[in-house]
Order: structure tokens, then C-alpha cells, then sequence
């Protein structure tokens, strides 16, 4: 194992390098002496994501009995209505298309395609690699699953392979799904206020 930094933000212990490095007494001991067990790193990532994906399931588990989990956001179906498509285009071009198709029946090996997203089964396209986390996370790309996944996927999906910047603008967000919601032949209608 590494080299163990402890260091102190606004009074409270923050740890770097333990929840990838599996050192679960070392986690243990900062959360119990105060250590939010959400703080982000440097780079934006929770440490219950560190440690799902270097395979750490007792760090893992020990985060999330003690308060990691999903970010605290309000609902979006409530925006969806006055959400802006064309600005969520803008969005998905900088910040997704890298990674991402959004066109009827094209496949490329490792590309998930976002054509028909919402309102599809999570981790259901055959050619795509998933990540275990989103293979085990069940359910389906509702409205307000994507609004909690793009909002930080670190935290909401711990372990998964999605690297994204997060979109903690709500309004950014409702755009977003707007337009993934016009990615179909037929689009799931907005849910009713």
C-alpha cells in the first residue's frame, strides 16, 4: 500500500489515496473522527467511487453504511417543460459526443449509442462494455435516473466507467435530458406536473 495523506479542509479529516488503497481501519478511523464520507478529491471523484473501482467491496460497503450515496438533488421532471432542446444539443456536443452515438441503429464497439436513452433499460445495448456498476444497478433511464447520474455518476453510480465532468446546473441538466429525450422515434411524453 501507498503512502497514507491525512489532511485537514474546513476542520474536518480528509483522506486521499485510503478508500484505493483498501485501507478500511484507516477509513474508519477519519470517519469516525469526522470525515465526510462524500468530499470530493481533487478531481472531482467520491471516495466510495475509489474504492469500487480498485475492488475495495469492505471500504465500499463501510462508505455507504456510513452516509455515501447519491448526491442530494431536487427532481427535474418539474423543468422538463420549459427546458431548452436545442441549448441541451449544445451540451451533449461538448461534453458527450466524445464518448457517445446519438443516431438510429449505428454501432461502434465501445460507443454506447444514446438513440432511445430514456426510458431504456440501463446497460442493455449487447456491443457495449458496461461497467459492472451499471450492469448491477438495474432499472431503466427515467427522467430523474438520468438527472441523478449526470449530476455526478462518480456518486450516484460508484465504479462506473463514465468519466464526466458533472453537470451540477440544474437548468443544464433538464436541457440535457431534453434533448436525449428527442434521441427516439417515438419520445416518452414529459412527465405531468
Amino acid at each position: 500500500m501507498g503512502p497514507i495523506q491525512i489532511s485537514w479542509r474546513n476542520r474536518r479529516p480528509r483522506c486521499t489515496g485510503l478508500p484505493r488503497n483498501g485501507c478500511l481501519q484507516c477509513v474508519i478511523y477519519l470517519v469516525d473522527a469526522g470525515a465526510d464520507v462524500n468530499a470530493l478529491t481533487l478531481n472531482g471523484n467520491p471516495p466510495i467511487h475509489l474504492a469500487k473501482l480498485s475492488g475495495h467491496d469492505d471500504v465500499v460497503a463501510y462508505l455507504h453504511s456510513h452516509g455515501a450515496g447519491r448526491p442530494a438533488i431536487a427532481p427535474i421532471s418539474a423543468r422538463l417543460a420549459s427546458a431548452n432542446a436545442e441549448s441541451g444539443k449544445e451540451i451533449f456536443d461538448r461534453t458527450c459526443l466524445a464518448c457517445h452515438l446519438a443516431a438510429p441503429g449505428v454501432k461502434v464497439p465501445k460507443r454506447a449509442n444514446l438513440w432511445g436513452i430514456v426510458g431504456r433499460r440501463k446497460a442493455s445495448e449487447s456491443d457495449v462494455q458496461y461497467s459492472s456498476s451499471l450492469k448491477d444497478a438495474g432499472g431503466n433511464w427515467t427522467f430523474e435516473e438520468l438527472n441523478f447520474f449526470i449530476s455526478n455518476p462518480a456518486l450516484t453510480l460508484p465504479g462506473t466507467d463514465m468519466i464526466f465532468p458533472d453537470l451540477q446546473d440544474e437548468k443544464q441538466r433538464a436541457d440535457l435530458i431534453a434533448y436525449l429525450r428527442t434521441l427516439s422515434d417515438t419520445p416518452l411524453p414529459l412527465p405531468e406536473n
